[in-house]
């Protein structure tokens, strides 16, 4: 149960924070008001940038996750104001956690941390395995054995497969520790529910005009 708590409660909770604070930065530094549903969504875009930055280099890798820490308390720090006259959309607010449960009722209800997938969830292994090496090596394939392991990051590494998504993940998962695999289907459906948040910030500027 704790685990659960920390996989779907927890992780959440603390990537939305830290979404939520670059994404104040991001409004901060472009000087315009950024509609408060966006801030979110924005700010994972700067959680990406910046750890697709730090884990393009071996030697900056690890440096991750205290850069994403970093850039979310200065966001904080220099939005107060901001924070201070924001007003909740409920609706908003209703419209994703109804998403983030849709997501993750297959396993919640399964009672224990554990990861969705298909067949032989092949390709979900794959992703623990780029998540694993990128993030304490960054792109480097140095001092590798030949293996199926070297194999795999090297065609993925080689073909400039996107690996945002991974980064982010990767850099955020240390803050509540245990293993990548329990939070990385608590990851997708946070980024359904800011994808709902985005789609019911257009649709409302349609809707009042």
């Amino acid at each position: 149960m704790t685990s659960l708590i920390v996989a779907w409660l927890v992780f959440p909770a603390l990537l939305g924070l830290l979404s939520l604070g670059s994404g104040l930065l991001v409004e901060r530094a472009a000087g315009t008001r950024v509609s408060g549903l966006l801030l979110i969504p924005l700010g994972l875009a700067l959680v990406i940038v910046a750890t697709q930055i730090a884990t393009y280099w071996d030697a900056t890798a690890e440096l991750a996750t205290p850069l994403v820490v970093a850039i979310a308390l200065t966001g904080f720090a220099t939005s107060v104001s901001r924070l201070r006259g924001s007003v909740v959309d409920l609706w908003a607010v209703a419209a994703a956690a109804g998403v983030f449960a849709v997501f993750a009722a297959p396993v919640v209800l399964a009672g224990s941390s554990t990861f969705a997938g298909y067949t032989l969830l092949g390709d979900t292994s794959i992703h623990f395995v780029l998540i694993d090496r990128v993030m304490e090596h960054g792109r480097s394939l140095a001092g590798l054995a030949p293996s199926s392991y070297e194999t795999a990051l090297d065609v993925y590494f080689s073909s400039a497969y996107p690996l945002g998504s991974h980064t982010s993940l990767g850099a955020v998962q240390p803050l509540v520790g245990g293993d990548v695999a329990w939070v990385f289907q608590p990851f997708l459906a946070f980024i359904a529910a800011l994808v709902c948040l985005t789609l019911y910030s257009l649709t409302a500027v349609v809707v009042r005009s």
